[in-house]
């Protein structure tokens, strides 16, 4: 009854939000009109020339006036303006590389503005923002361009009001907006209108239909991990800033993400060492805030689907004060769905407001603040399997869910910038961002696997698992600070660019734990409610009941182990791009990276720990709570640091100015000295190589982007089990003079490894994407991944390599494409979309227990004979669709349809007592757009 309240209350402040909005719009009508005007598009052809001269035929073209500040720049060499463009866009790109921007003080007449100059009041002035490389044919391009920033953002990455399914000025790759033709690693971007065309709402979504990227469930729905050639992503980015990091599996920051707030994701796929310091090398994801523009618009998304969706999102944006120094963005969301396994259901609320300053006309401020609640009911482990591998068969809609089970989750986002032109070449700018999470879960799950000769066989199923950690408390906080200084300069006669910053990244997550499985005092198990004790309780998978099982009684406190950590990463770096000589351009960047680890741990001492000789509770008595710190009495083993050596180096070559070539190389450094050998030193860093050549085209309207790239990654030194060691799966404790495998010390620093330098983890393969305007009217997103991975020396049971992932599958391909019919045709306002996601086989292997006895005096269940598994998950092919209506110049309709075949897979397989879910059956879902 709260919920649904609540829901309610928020629907109505959301409408009445909505109706606020368009009501404090008097002008938007005669606003849009203007930008209707601005936004005439125009054949140009003008060649490169005096910057004078350009102008003048822009004008001429477009019929409109250019009034000079002084004189006219006639010993400025303009870069060629080709292609159909709107007049800002064909100014934008005539200005590029100049002292100049430009405004129109009114309907017909531009100003031009020396750099460090001023508008008047309530002109619109695109700021001059430099974008690295040739983003069309003929040279660089500053402020906004024919594919971004044409709707009025100061963010010269924006794709919001573009139409388009690229972009030209990314961050992901460097620290200042570059075009995916200049970006030597492989890039991506999912674009505000391909988010919108297929109704991608929140990050999961997002990642699924990135080219290359593994979508992992880490154990339920609201829970998942990313993996990019073979390795997890680990760092995401906000605007461009300082990496945070992420980890759903543990006290860490869980990705849940709403996309209503963002204008658009890059992704980079690889090492990014030089920016983002330790890490594996999977890549990272960025994250770009929408910006408030410098007119007004209000947009209002109304959405209904299958198993009960409902969605609406308002966002009201414009000038505040100060003749339009002063902008703002507000966001709410507010999203209801079921799932189509039954019982699971997901509650979400977001707001975020936004504000950009003017405070001089060449500083520019910005704070944002974001806030996003979700409520879940979550299917938690997933179907298990026959003990043989084979699935169970069970209809798609089955979930061994339970009524009481939840995750709570609640995310705080403040973040902010300066950014401070320093004369026409050089800027300035300092990132903040400060992220508060915290999650309530209750989390009952059942595992097992099922005996496929009977269904009645007592050792069929484990049981419903009620273990001590059933009831957790997360909280995760992140600082993230970054400061940047970029320009150019001039050297062997050439303009020559450097980037020079430092960011700093603290993360402090802890978490508590309670459970109801066993009493931890004594060792006693505790019936679990209205069903028979953990040993002995078996669940029926076929006839499932999530009413069978009551609410349990959590004991009071929480008297599992308390997690408090204070981790810190400094990273300062410098890349330098040279150019030797016309179309060569070498970069090459070094970074020192440092770290620092410590923290608190505490726990209760339970029956098996106070008879551990080598533990902190041996000699306590049971139920005393006992802690201690790590990180700080032994020293330099929870700190490290490194230089980079060689230096990453990228050779990047324009081979026409529409096709270019690149090759780089970059370091691979991941600190594990939180892992010791028998004699208690620690282990020394993982390290490695990274290679990637590629091919970049874009078209000469730069509307299309296409590229190639090849890759080669090899890692050295991950810490390997010490064969010596022993240790049975309950009792992994390192004691002194001891050699048990995987345990922990009395500092928590884990034993006993050993340093093998033939065990490696090899990754190799190839990107291919295309992505953009095939045509007017169409937009095109394709990709094919080839990514072959193995780890050296070690073997399947079959004598096959050993993956480093065996979920990921080794080829995948992706499309999405949308025409939207002309004015001029009879079919005018209609949309259509169509997707494909294909992927090649993936398998699992591993061991079941084919026999156990349990122990009375402990409850543990101790196998006597364990036998190996091997299963192969079916390729598949999997198809979607979108049909629109664009109604008038405010509405427009469009439905979305998933899995048009409906086709039955599992879009994850896991091993025999859980992991696998199915992929979702076909759906539909109804949007109203509507934009004043």
């Amino acid at each position: 009854m709260y919920k649904t309240s609540r829901a309610t209350q928020f629907k109505l402040a959301l409408l009445s939000m909505s109706a606020l909005g368009a009501l404090a719009l008097p002008g938007a009508a005669w606003g849009q009109a203007a930008a209707s005007a601005s936004q005439s598009t125009y054949d140009f052809n003008i060649p490169s020339q005096s910057l004078a001269r350009s102008l003048s035929a822009i004008a001429e073209r477009a019929n409109i006036q250019v009034i000079y500040p002084d004189k006219q720049p006639n010993d400025i060499v303009a870069p060629a303006v080709k292609g159909t463009m709107t007049v800002e866009q064909a100014l934008a790109t005539a200005l590029a590389g100049s002292p100049y921007t430009f405004s129109f003080p009114r309907p017909g007449v531009v100003t031009l503005v020396a750099a460090g100059g001023d508008g008047a009041s309530g002109e619109r002035v695109l700021g001059a923002v430099r974008v690295q490389g040739s983003q069309v044919a003929g040279g660089s391009l500053a402020g906004s361009t024919p594919v971004n920033g044409i709707n009025g953002s100061r963010d010269v990455t924006a794709t919001e009001g573009t139409g388009s399914y690229t972009s030209n000025a990314l961050t992901v790759g460097s620290k200042t907006a570059a075009s995916i033709k200049d970006t030597p690693m492989s890039v991506s971007v999912l674009t505000s209108q391909r988010l919108q065309d297929q109704n991608i709402t929140d990050l999961n979504s997002a990642m699924r239909n990135m080219p290359g990227i593994t979508v992992y469930n880490q154990g339920s729905t609201d829970n998942l991990g990313f993996y990019s050639r073979g390795f997890r992503i680990t760092q995401f980015q906000f605007d461009g800033g300082a990496p945070m990091n992420i980890n759903p599996s543990g006290a860490g920051y869980r990705p849940v993400i709403d996309l209503s707030l963002y204008d658009h994701i890059e992704l980079v796929r690889g090492a990014t060492g030089t920016f983002n310091a330790y890490g594996d090398p999977g890549g990272v994801v960025n994250l770009v805030h929408k910006k408030p523009l410098d007119h007004q618009q209000f947009t209002l998304d109304m959405q209904i689907g299958s198993w009960d969706w409902h969605r609406i999102s308002a966002d009201l944006t414009g000038p505040l004060a100060f003749g339009g120094k002063l902008r703002g963005r507000l966001i709410a969301t507010h999203q209801d769905n079921n799932f189509f396994y039954k019982v699971a259901n997901s509650n979400r609320n977001v707001v975020s407001g936004g504000l950009e300053y003017d405070l001089t006309s060449s500083t520019l401020i910005s704070v944002g603040l974001n806030y996003q609640k979700n409520n879940e009911l979550p299917f938690i482990g997933g179907l298990m399997r026959y003990s043989t591998g084979e699935p169970l068969g069970l209809p798609r809609s089955t979930c061994l869910c339970f009524n009481f089970a939840k995750t709570d989750t609640e995310n705080k986002e403040l973040f902010g910038q300066i950014e401070q032109r320093i004369g026409a070449k050089w800027t300035a700018r300092l990132k903040a961002t400060r992220i508060k999470q915290d999650a309530i879960s209750i989390y009952p799950t059942v595992t097992g696997e099922l005996n496929p000769n009977t269904r009645d066989d007592p050792n069929a199923l484990t049981g419903i698992y009620a273990g001590t950690d059933q009831y957790y408390y997360l909280h995760d906080r992140q600082t993230m600070l970054e400061a940047t200084l970029d320009g150019s300069f001039r050297m062997f006669g050439r303009g020559q660019k450097i980037v020079v910053g430092a960011n700093y990244s603290m993360e402090n997550p802890a978490g508590s734990a309670k459970g109801i499985g066993y009493d931890i005092y004594t060792g006693d198990f505790i019936p679990f409610p209205g069903k028979q004790p953990y040993a002995g309780s078996d669940v029926d998978v076929f006839h499932f009941d999530p009413n069978e099982w009551l609410e349990p009684t959590f004991p009071a406190g929480f008297s599992g182990k308390t997690i408090y950590g204070d981790y810190r990463y400094l990273n300062v770096y410098a890349n330098l791009e040279l150019t030797p000589i016309k179309r060569l351009h070498v970069s090459t960047g070094v970074r020192y990276s440092a770290y620092r680890q410590r923290g608190l741990k505490q726990f209760v001492c339970d029956l098996y720990s106070v008879q551990d000789s080598s533990g902190p509770c041996f000699g306590k008595q049971i139920g005393e709570l006992t802690f201690f710190k790590y990180g700080e009495s032994i020293g330099s083993q929870y700190k490290g640091h490194s230089f980079s050596w060689p230096p990453s180096v990228q050779w990047h070559y324009d081979i026409t100015d529409n096709l270019s070539g690149s090759a780089i190389y970059t370091d691979i450094y991941i600190d594990q000295s939180s892992k010791l050998d028998k004699s208690g030193a620690p282990m020394p860093p993982v390290t490695g190589k990274n290679f990637e050549g590629s091919l970049r085209w874009a078209s000469p309207s730069a509307k299309l982007n296409a590229g190639l790239s090849v890759y080669y990654t090899k890692q050295i030194g991950y810490a390997a089990d010490d064969p010596i060691c022993q240790g049975d799966q309950r009792d992994r404790r390192c004691t002194n003079g001891s050699t048990r495998n995987s345990g922990q010390l009395n500092d928590q620093k884990s034993c006993c490894y050993i340093f093998n330098p033939n065990q490696q983890n090899i990754s190799y393969g190839a990107d291919f994407e295309i992505s953009g305007e095939i045509s007017r009217g169409w937009q095109l997103s394709t990709s094919y991944n080839y990514n072959y991975t193995y780890v050296k020396n070690s073997q399947l049971p079959d004598g096959r390599p050993a993956p480093l992932l065996s979920f990921a599958p080794r080829h995948r391909f992706q499309l999405w494409t949308s025409y939207n019919f002309s004015e001029t045709s009879r079919f005018n306002g209609l949309y259509f979309g169509f997707g494909v996601q294909a992927q090649s086989e993936t398998f699992q292997t591993g061991s079941y227990c084919a026999s156990y006895v349990v122990d009375p005096s402990n409850g543990y269940s101790n196998c006597t004979a364990w036998v190996d598994y091997a299963f192969t998950d079916p390729g598949r092919v999997v198809l979607s669709g979108a049909v629109g209506y664009k109604v008038n110049n405010v509405l427009r309709l469009d439905l979305q349809m998933e899995n048009l075949l409906d086709k039955t897979y599992y879009e994850q397989v896991g091993g025999t007592t859980g992991g696998n879910w199915y992929g979702s059956p076909r759906s539909f879902k109804l949007s109203l757009h509507g934009k004043w």
